[in-house]
Formats: C-alpha cells, sequence, structure tokens
C-alpha cells in the first residue's frame, strides 16, 4: 500500500476472484483464466464515498500465478509495480524488456499510466506544498 500526495491509497495484491471489480482495466490483459492468480492494482479515494471511490482497478497475469509485493505511484498518476510470476504468457506491450526465465518464478517491473485519473498535480494551487518524496515509500520499489 502506497499514499500519494492527495491521500489516495493505492494497493496492490493477488486474486483468484473471478468478479474481481474493474475501473479503466488494461487494454492488453485477456480474460482471467480458470485456477489463476492474478496480481492487481487499484487506486482508492478514500475522501469519495461509494463506488465512486474505486478511481482505478485492474487484474493481470496469465496461467498460473502472478504476485504485485509493490506498488509506488509519481505524481504524474503513473503507477509503478513490481511482483513476481509464473505465467509462460504474462501481458505484455510494445517495446517490452523480457529476459529469459531464471526458475520457476519471473520477477517484473512496470509502469501503468491509468486513463481519467486525475495527477496530483492537478490538485487545487490553494493546497499546502508538500516535500516532493511524501506519500512514497522508502527503499527500493
Amino acid at each position: 500500500i502506497s499514499v500519494d500526495g492527495q491521500s489516495r491509497l493505492t494497493i496492490g495484491g493477488y486474486t483468484a476472484s473471478s468478479d474481481f471489480p474493474q475501473v479503466e482495466p488494461l487494454a492488453f490483459q485477456e480474460p482471467m483464466p480458470d485456477d489463476t492468480v492474478a496480481g492487481f492494482v487499484s487506486l482508492i479515494a478514500p475522501s469519495i464515498s461509494g463506488p465512486a471511490g474505486l478511481l482505478f482497478s485492474t487484474f493481470f497475469g496469465g496461467p498460473g500465478y502472478t504476485i504485485v509485493t509493490a506498488v509506488a505511484p509519481d505524481p504524474a498518476g503513473n503507477l509503478a509495480v513490481a511482483g513476481y510470476t509464473t505465467s509462460n504468457a504474462f501481458p505484455e506491450t510494445d517495446g517490452s524488456i523480457k529476459g529469459s526465465p531464471q526458475g520457476a518464478d519471473s520477477g517484473f517491473l512496470m509502469v501503468i499510466q491509468p486513463a481519467n485519473v486525475p495527477t496530483t498535480q492537478d490538485r487545487p494551487a490553494t493546497a499546502p506544498a508538500r516535500h516532493p518524496s511524501a506519500g512514497r515509500p522508502r527503499g527500493p520499489v
């Protein structure tokens, strides 16, 4: 879990749910196969009540399991996501760097750019100034 400059929560983890809530899902993600554990990332605005507070939510992975171990938002609204997967069909986009799997688990680092989500740079000019590292996890991602 990470908190950004607008007190929004970015949560990452894994799910086997067949009805995981998605808001602005990743375009390249296929439907989750049976017997799959998918990684997920969700962006939540606690100040907005009800379903509207879920600003962004998606899952990703392929056959096998995908586990998200770290998430970090940046001021531009991008979400850095790290974890590991056993899937030999992990979704990729053009320009991806892919090495040879080194054993049963392969690590990944990806950046998600959610559409239609206000960035921390969009906050009103009257918002209090924050240190650039506020809300970011300490240590490696």
